[in-house]
C-alpha cells in the first residue's frame, strides 16, 4: 500500500448502525468506519446521510461526525418532500447536500432541482448528485440528456456527480467536460465492476481526466480497504502528483474544505 492518503467521497455511517439494505444492519456504525479508514489510510470522508431521521437525524448527525482520527465531513440528505433550510444546514456544520433522484423520486429534468442546487451553492454547500442511471420509476432519474440540461441550468454551482453514471462512465465524462464546476466521483463504480471491461474505461478516465476525478467507496457497500486496493490497482505507474490529486487533492481544491493535515495521523 502506498502512503498517499485518500479522501473517500462517499460513506454513509448511521446513528443506529443500519443501512437501507438490511444485510448491513448493525454494521454501519461510525466506529467501524473510522477503524476501517485508519487501516486503509483513508484520512477524510464525506459522511453522507441517506434520510432525515432515525439513523441520519440532521439535528445530531454533525456531532456524531466529530471526533478523533479521520475527518468526517457531514453531508445532509435533501428530502424533496420537505426541502431543508440550506443556511441552517450550513450553520449546523453540514458542508453539502445529497440529492438522490431514485430514492427521492425526482428526475434530472425536475424544475425544482436548479433552484435547490442554486440555494445550496448560495449557502456554501456543495451538491452531491447521484447519477446512477437506472431506476424502477419512469422518468427517474432520467436520461443523460436531462442531466446535461440540469448542468447547463446550474452553471456556477459546485456539483459532484456521484458514481459518474456507473457503466455509462465515459458518456458522463464527455457530457461533463464543458461544465468546469462539476467533479466526477468514482464511488461504487470503482469497486462494483471490478474485472469487467469497465476497468479499461476507469484507467482511461483516471489517466486522461485525472484532474476532474475523485474516488470513494460508497460504504458500507464497499469498505475503505476495497477503495484502497482499487485505487492502488488502477493508478499504478501514474505520475505521483496526479495520484495525489485523484486521491484527495481534487476534492479539496474543488470544495475549498480545510485539509487539516493532522487529521487521522
Amino acid at each position: 500500500m502506498s502512503n498517499v492518503p485518500l479522501f473517500d467521497c462517499l460513506t454513509h455511517p448511521a446513528l443506529d448502525g443500519n443501512w437501507i439494505h438490511s444485510r448491513w444492519d448493525g454494521r454501519n456504525r461510525f466506529a467501524e468506519l473510522r477503524a476501517g479508514m485508519a487501516e486503509a489510510g483513508v484520512r477524510w470522508t464525506f459522511a453522507v446521510a441517506m434520510g432525515t431521521k432515525d439513523g441520519w437525524d440532521a439535528s445530531v448527525y454533525p456531532e456524531a461526525c466529530a471526533g478523533e482520527g479521520a475527518r468526517l465531513f457531514p453531508v445532509a440528505y435533501l428530502d424533496p418532500l420537505s426541502p431543508p433550510d440550506f443556511v441552517s444546514l450550513r450553520t449546523q456544520g453540514f458542508v453539502g447536500v445529497k440529492i438522490h433522484p431514485r430514492r427521492g423520486e425526482v428526475g434530472f429534468a425536475d424544475e425544482r432541482l436548479p433552484k435547490w442546487i442554486a440555494e445550496a451553492q448560495a449557502a456554501g454547500l456543495v451538491t452531491l448528485l447521484c447519477t446512477y442511471p437506472f431506476g424502477a420509476t419512469a422518468g427517474v432519474p432520467g436520461s443523460l440528456e436531462d442531466l446535461q440540461g440540469l448542468l447547463a441550468a446550474t452553471v456556477g454551482c459546485k456539483i459532484i456527480l456521484l458514481h459518474s453514471g456507473a457503466v455509462r462512465l465515459r458518456e458522463v465524462m464527455e457530457l461533463s467536460r464543458p461544465f468546469k464546476d462539476t467533479l466526477l466521483d468514482l464511488s461504487f463504480t470503482l469497486c462494483e465492476y471490478e474485472g469487467s471491461s469497465l476497468d479499461d474505461d476507469l484507467r482511461f478516465v483516471l489517466r486522461r481526466h485525472g484532474h476532474r476525478v475523485c474516488v470513494g467507496s460508497d460504504a458500507p457497500e464497499f469498505s475503505p480497504a476495497d477503495l484502497r486496493r482499487r485505487f492502488e490497482e488502477l493508478t499504478t505507474g501514474m505520475d505521483a502528483a496526479m495520484r495525489e490529486n485523484i486521491a484527495h487533492g481534487n476534492l479539496f481544491n474543488f470544495t475549498g474544505l480545510p485539509r487539516d493535515e493532522d487529521a487521522g495521523a
